[in-house]
């Protein structure tokens, strides 16, 4: 699949890092558990490779992941995983009706980090 490999762009890589950094920034100042990190990790580790799998079955023309699942994965902090797959193997980036339910997701958890930070 290396012939599907894209690079990440830099707005993609500002905003996990940012996040990353605002998530590693409350829990330094005790407003969030350290689990909360590591299910961030953990959850996009999981949505990458959930999101290879389909790559790879679209490429082979097998059965795939639905849109559900890889939106719930998101939903549940998988996200920056999503993102980073989305871009790296070219998957699911431009569909329209699934890039404005994916962004929905990753504004709901900024704004969550965001509203964390201020309250």
């Amino acid at each position: 699949m290396d012939e599907y490999r894209g690079k990440t762009n830099l707005f993609s890589k500002i905003v996990i890092i940012s996040f990353l950094v605002g998530l590693a920034y409350l829990t330094l100042r005790g407003k969030l558990p350290i689990f909360i990190i590591i299910s961030y990790i953990v959850m996009g580790i999981v949505t990458y490779t959930i999101y290879y799998i389909d790559k790879s079955r679209a490429i082979n023309d097998e059965y795939r992941v639905s849109e559900q699942i890889l939106h719930t994965l998101s939903l549940l902090g998988g996200w920056m995983g999503a993102l980073l797959a989305q871009q790296r193997l070219r998957h699911k980036n431009r569909k329209l009706s699934f890039q404005i339910t994916f962004w929905i997701t990753v504004i709901v958890h900024i704004s969550m980090l965001v509203w964390r930070v201020w309250y």
